[in-house]
């Protein structure tokens, strides 16, 4: 979906709807959403960690990170996620 316009920052906020089983991606200001992590449980996913790409396994870890966090409030959802967790660390340059 092409973006028609330039929006001020926003942050995105991403919910589950167990009564109609649809996940919910909305766009917020991005000042409503720093009000909201500081009071929650928050998931840090460095940029730099992952070679400053935000490639398909970025996405990936991101969607399985944003579904397992949804699953700690409504358990009904864990049954259907069925994505593999990646149980291994990431490369180093090292």
């Amino acid at each position: 979906m092409p973006i028609k316009k330039q929006m001020p920052p926003r942050g995105v906020v991403i919910t589950y709807d167990e009564a109609n089983k649809s996940i919910c991606i909305s766009a917020v200001p991005k000042d409503a959403a720093i009000k909201l992590t500081n009071r929650e449980l928050v998931v840090p996913m460095s940029i730099t960690d992952q070679g400053n790409q935000l490639d398909d396994e970025f996405a990936r870890t991101l969607g399985l990170a944003s579904l397992l966090l949804l699953a700690l409030g409504q358990p009904s959802l864990s049954p259907l996620i069925t994505a593999t967790q990646n149980t291994q660390p990431p490369p180093t340059d090292n």
